[in-house]
């Protein structure tokens, strides 16, 4: 049952985390694509530290994407069920989230961090060598 606009269906979403500083993602489902003993309300799904949680959708959330093939997603989810360890680089809640929604385990984050930690590495070695 669509919500608030929304079809039904798995999506990326992000909301803000203040005191990291950085995004935090999770994997929204409108519809009860995931079984879940929340039906019919949508369920946020997200990692961290702790593994991997669904919860009510109580707070507000950025729609980034949503999952082009339900069916896959759902057999994403089952096989990052096996690893709810979360890793702050191969399997960070990013990681978790995107890897559902879009098949690939990647942070967007994280690359624009290595991304500016390689400008400045280079600064400094050219600063040095001038």
């Amino acid at each position: 049952m669509p919500y608030q606009g929304w079809a039904d269906g798995l999506y990326l979403v992000k909301r803000a985390s203040p005191e990291k500083g950085v995004d935090h993602y999770a994997v929204l489902d409108i519809g009860n694509w995931l079984g879940n003993a929340y039906a019919p309300y949508p369920v946020v799904v997200e990692m961290n530290t702790t593994g991997i949680h669904a919860n009510w959708l109580t707070s507000p959330w950025h729609v980034v994407a949503k999952a082009t093939d339900e069916g896959a997603a759902l057999a994403r989810l089952q096989q990052a069920l096996a690893n709810p360890n979360y890793a702050l680089f191969g399997n960070s809640c990013e990681h978790f989230a995107r890897y559902i929604t879009t098949g690939k385990r990647e942070s967007t984050q994280l690359q624009g961090a290595v991304a500016v930690a390689g400008i400045i590495g280079l600064i400094i070695v050219a600063t040095r060598a001038a």
